[in-house]
């Protein structure tokens, strides 16, 4: 598992530095540079005939990266069952109106993949993704049934379902839906043609129920108790949250980053190309016995250091809401 999850992170790590990725690329795997841009990487496995295919999530405060999650969830609210690569590289319908660019982007990967298959027929491809890279890695690998590693994936039709039906339920009340208005949209999203159920279950009153991976021997989902994202997904491997990995966004959607997966040399090699600077741990040891922290610290994100989130926890277990996570 771990292998897969590191190379996931070497391409979260291109997204964010082109110039020093290189140095976190595990020294078993080689890059195949020709592949590499920024919804995905190759690597070629020195030890064996395996081709790696890793795909990095959304990443917050990139327009391109939300206006594709937006697309996403829009397409979920609308797939009855969820999306799949055959339905979301499909001619969009319905409440579809922003371009298609998780399709466009499956369409890039499945080339990728094909071009993989024709130049190196006889070694094996695996698909391993994160966040919106795992959905992409189950839509890919169900659709040319290739073995697939999804950490957290995507699923987003639960959310998609409730707001579509909040929506519906503010705007066209069951007594006030004309005679006359067509179903076609919410019997397509929900699989009713009758309004009185279609609009009970758009509002969530029936059971939002996990989907499971499709093909047993190539599925390999893992996920944690707590993440909010891939909670619409059925996990294949239930996986514990690593502490030294809690991050400053995990307490409001679940211990959902990359972080949680890899191994801990790549963690290490991340953290320290990003060190460098005085940490809070060594700020506070010297000051410890000067004063004692307010009850809430919130690090300014336009400072350079790091938090040893972990140790200020076990000293004060009061200095931030989220200590109960970590120390759990």
């Amino acid at each position: 598992m771990e292998q897969y999850a590191d190379l996931v992170k070497v391409h979260y790590q291109y997204y964010l530095n082109k110039e020093t990725y290189k140095k976190h690329i595990p020294s078993n795997f080689k890059e195949l540079k020709g592949y590499t841009d920024i919804d995905s990487m190759v690597f070629e496995d020195k030890r064996n005939d395996e081709i790696v295919v890793a795909m990095r999530g959304v990443k917050l405060f990139s327009p391109r990266d939300i206006l594709i999650g937006t697309e996403m969830f829009f397409e979920d609210a609308y797939q009855q069952g969820g999306g799949s690569f055959k339905t979301a590289t499909a001619k969009k319908k319905g409440i579809s109106f922003l371009p298609n660019k998780y399709g466009e982007i499956l369409m890039n990967e499945q080339n990728k993949i094909e071009e993989l298959k024709s130049k190196s027929p006889s070694k094996k491809i695996i698909l391993s993704g994160h966040s919106r890279g795992g959905r992409k890695a189950i839509d890919l690998g169900e659709y040319n049934q290739m073995e697939y590693h999804a950490f957290q994936p995507a699923e987003l039709s639960g959310y998609g379902h409730m707001a579509l039906g909040l929506g519906v339920g503010l705007l066209t009340p069951e007594f006030a839906i004309p005679t006359g208005l067509s179903t076609g949209l919410l019997s397509s999203s929900i699989g009713s043609n009758d309004y009185a159920t279609v609009l009970k279950k758009l509002v969530g009153k029936s059971e939002n129920k996990e989907r499971e991976a499709l093909t047993e021997g190539i599925a390999n989902i893992y996920k944690t108790k707590d993440d909010k994202v891939s909670r619409g997904w059925k996990h294949t491997e239930l996986v514990d949250a690593k502490k030294y990995a809690y991050g400053v966004f995990d307490n409001a959607i679940g211990d959902h980053t990359i972080d949680h997966f890899i191994s801990k040399e790549m963690f290490d090699s991340v953290k320290q190309l990003n060190e460098g600077r005085p940490t809070i741990e060594t700020e506070t040891s010297s000051l410890e016995d000067t004063f004692s922290p307010v009850t809430e610290i919130q690090p300014s994100v336009s400072r350079g250091y790091t938090v040893n989130n972990e140790d200020l926890c076990r000293r004060y277990p009061t200095y931030s809401n989220q200590c109960k996570y970590i120390l759990r």
